[in-house]
């Protein structure tokens, strides 16, 4: 019986030692550092990763998902931020809106992001949601308005008939 015993603990601790997956105090795997499952992606400074309410597929420079950040209670600077940084580093804003809540929406050639600020109110700090997600090689690239004024380019004109 106490042989039996040993044995399974002998196996247990053997089977323990094959595990290749880094344990946290949980028992569960442990998480890797933030800046290794985004990559490059650049954070606003002083932000706070909220991880209960963030979804990270991947790893590296092709995650997507969804990145919840804490930005302190002023959102300009991390509107700012991204408005600033974010097309210096090659990615194209499509869209930009500034309220209450605001909305920035970025596109490389394989990759859209979209950031969501929601201001400060009484009971709540700002957020920020970051969502990352893989573009549809189906999706044609963003066009921008030509023109001096900014106008759309005229439709073409129809030939005339004889």
């Amino acid at each position: 019986m106490k042989l039996t015993s040993t044995i399974s603990a002998l196996a247990l601790c053997l089977l323990a030692a094959c595990n290749t997956t880094p344990m946290g105090a949980d028992g569960g795997p442990a998480a890797l550092p933030i800046q290794e499952l985004i990559g490059q992606t650049q954070l606003p400074p002083g932000s706070r990763v909220i991880h209960e309410q963030s979804l990270i597929l991947g790893a590296g420079d092709n995650w997507v998902g969804r990145l919840a950040l804490d930005v302190g209670r002023d959102t300009s600077p991390a509107y700012n931020f991204f408005l600033d940084q974010y097309q210096r580093n090659g990615w194209s804003l499509i869209s930009a809106s500034r309220g209450k809540t605001s909305l920035l929406v970025f596109t490389k050639p394989d990759r859209s992001a979209t950031i969501e600020l929601s201001e400060s109110s009484v009971l709540a700090g700002s957020n920020l949601v970051m969502t990352i997600t893989p573009r549809s090689a189906n999706t044609p690239p963003a066009t921008r308005p030509s023109g001096p004024t900014g106008s759309a380019p005229a439709a073409p004109a129809t030939p005339a008939r004889p």
